[in-house]
């Protein structure tokens, strides 16, 4: 029988971050939960994918001096990586992103996206909820592949590693999300 694959799954602060671990088990991989203040301790690289939730944390206004050190094992996992929210923002964040506010965003939204694999199986453009009031300005390493008419960076790709970074939330959108965190 083949080995299951082990998700890392980094709660930031979300309450929405246990809806996450329960998509995934029920996909059939083994989730192990990780909070963020434990995240400097953790061997992160005897999991096959990370999964970093959204936080109730304004980094626009808190500025992200004071985050990027939990991440700092993050920064060399090559395995695949899917931020949400706020940990889309931090994977931008760690490659020269810059965080702005923009208008809250609490309700679904219609996303259009680009061809890509993380959205296999569904169809641009495709309704996804959205809990957030703050947009990542990608640096040069991570390409745009979704947006919507309230947020120009709904979802990006790193252009050489298998980063991937949504600012809506699939663990509350229902079958799309599900779909979406089954893609990755």
């Amino acid at each position: 029988m083949p080995r299951k694959l082990k998700i890392a799954s980094i709660h930031c602060g979300s309450n929405k971050a246990p809806l996450i671990d329960e998509i995934v088990s029920k996909n059939g991989y083994t989730v192990d939960c990780i909070e963020m203040n434990n995240l400097l301790y953790a061997k992160v690289d005897a999991y096959d994918g990370i999964i970093i939730s959204g936080a109730p944390i304004l980094l626009s206004k808190e500025g992200v001096d004071g985050y990027l050190p939990y991440f700092k094992n993050v920064r060399s996992f090559t395995k695949p990586i899917l931020g949400i929210c706020f940990g889309h923002q931090m994977l931008g964040a760690l490659e020269d992103g810059k965080i702005e506010l923009i208008e809250e965003d609490r309700d679904w939204q219609s996303i259009t996206f680009e061809n890509h694999p993380l959205f296999d199986n569904l169809t641009s453009p495709v309704d996804m909820t959205e809990d957030h009031c703050e947009v990542l300005i990608p640096g040069e390493s991570f390409q745009i592949i979704a947006q919507s008419s309230t947020c120009k960076n709904e979802a990006m790709v790193h252009s050489e590693l298998p980063r991937f970074g949504v600012q809506f939330h699939p663990e509350t959108s229902e079958e799309n999300g599900e779909q979406l965190l089954r893609n990755f």
